[in-house]
């Protein structure tokens, strides 16, 4: 203000004898905190309007991509020789014994012992990841499949199919592997690495701010939503240590490549 051209005079002249003196380091301070809050209150405010990043996100979230039709079809195929493809149960087995991510029939119980997986150690590696391709009913296979069109193939259109595979192994090896950990081999099912892709999405798009786009708010209280249902006696039979870890390992990549992102 034009009446306190005399105080700003004495307040520069002192700042330019001492910088470092403490009544500055104070109000640097005090300005970090009021950019913090503003910060903060600019995200809140970008979760209620649809901002340039959403709607630049939400143009190419339904690009189909041809690793994710891919998939679907290697999907569709399982369930339909195994008898999964109309039914819950399997009526056939002879491949399903080969896609599990262990041989051995065992209990039910948190826990079990790496030594099971004797296949695997003795060179079947792929076991790790084909419990994704297992689905059990149509609805178990028609959701997956839709959201892993939806965020596998925004990822391919953004990131390239190699990265997009690559995430995806990275994925459903952690997730398989807490999986058999917390109930034993007879599972299966995308819904592990979707939660992955999901995480991934949300994180990069979150903390990377010159991506130029974001994930919506009503999809991630959407699988939000579902994830926390997942863990009640409404839906047993869940695979929540695959949905858990898969979360954590995507949230936890696209977190980290987002802060190399801001770097560079």
């Amino acid at each position: 203000d034009d009446d306190r051209l005399a105080e700003a005079g004495q307040v520069l002249a002192a700042f330019q004898s001492q910088p470092d003196g403490p009544e500055f380091a104070a109000v640097l301070r005090e300005a970090e905190h009021r950019r913090a809050v503003a910060e903060k209150a600019e995200r809140k405010r970008g979760a209620n309007v649809i901002t340039r990043e959403r709607m630049g996100y939400e143009r190419s979230f339904k690009a189909s991509a041809w690793l994710p039709t891919a998939i679907t079809l290697l999907c569709v195929i399982i369930a339909a020789q195994s008898g999964t493809l109309l039914h819950e149960f399997p009526s056939d087995f002879s491949l399903l014994k080969w896609l599990l991510i262990s041989d051995t029939a065992m209990p039910t119980v948190h826990g079990q012992d790496w030594s099971a997986l004797h296949a695997v150690n003795a060179g079947q590696v792929w076991r790790l990841i084909t419990p994704a391709f297992i689905h059990f009913g149509p609805l178990h296979l028609l959701f997956n499949m839709m959201w892993l069109r939806d965020l596998g193939g925004f990822l391919q259109n953004r990131f390239g199919a190699l990265y997009l595979g690559s995430l995806m192994v990275a994925i459903a090896i952690a997730s398989n592997l807490a999986q058999f950990w917390w109930d034993g081999p007879i599972f299966g099912g995308m819904s592990g690495v979707n939660y992955g892709l999901f995480g991934f999405l949300w994180m990069r798009g979150k903390f990377d701010r010159f991506a130029g786009w974001q994930l919506n708010p009503a999809i991630v209280q959407t699988m939000m939503a579902w994830f926390f249902l997942c863990f009640t006696p409404l839906l047993p039979g869940i695979a929540n240590a695959a949905h858990l870890v898969g979360l954590l390992v995507g949230a936890g990549w696209g977190y980290g490549t987002a802060r190399l992102a801001r770097r560079r």
